[in-house]
């Protein structure tokens, strides 16, 4: 099982800075990280390449880096209605819907937010099915390199 502190990254681009040291470019797979982590550098055949401690984490700002903050996949769920909703998350796998341990019943009062982080290894980046009791308004981001993708569904009550 992936932890929620497990880390990845394909690194495309190797380089150094005297004053700062080894520079990683790549997309970010997987994961969180902060800096202070101590991170692995291994091959694509599994071999322990070296170890360092990450000092900064950048993005690319159209060609200008700047410091950023850990991007995480998560769930911004907006109540569009008067009257408090339960939401539940499950992800859709191959043996069909599988509730997401802590999300099978989200609670969120009328008019009010829910931001749950998607740390369970079975949700990243996979399909997720939203029931609501009313009617709510779902962003999903997920992390692809420095910056987040998003996309957006409206949950209602469910039919079946």
């Amino acid at each position: 099982h992936q932890q929620d502190d497990d880390f990845r990254m394909l690194a495309t681009t190797l380089g150094s800075d005297p004053f700062v040291g080894r520079i990683l470019t790549g997309r970010v797979e997987s994961g969180t990280l902060k800096v202070g982590a101590t991170v692995q550098a291994i091959s694509l055949i599994g071999q322990k390449i070296e170890q360092f401690r990450v000092t900064k984490i950048q993005a690319f700002r159209g060609l200008a880096q700047q410091d950023i903050e850990p991007i995480r996949e998560g769930l911004s769920i907006l109540n569009v209605d008067n009257e408090p909703v339960t939401v539940s998350v499950s992800v859709l796998g191959a043996t069909g819907e599988i509730p997401i341990p802590g999300l099978e019943a989200i609670e969120i009062p009328g008019t009010g937010l829910a931001t749950p982080d998607l740390t369970d290894e079975a949700a990243l980046s996979r399909p997720l099915r939203i029931v609501a009791t009313g009617r709510v308004l779902v962003e999903r981001s997920i992390p692809s390199g420095a910056t987040a993708h998003t996309s957006w569904a409206v949950a209602g009550p469910d039919a079946g």
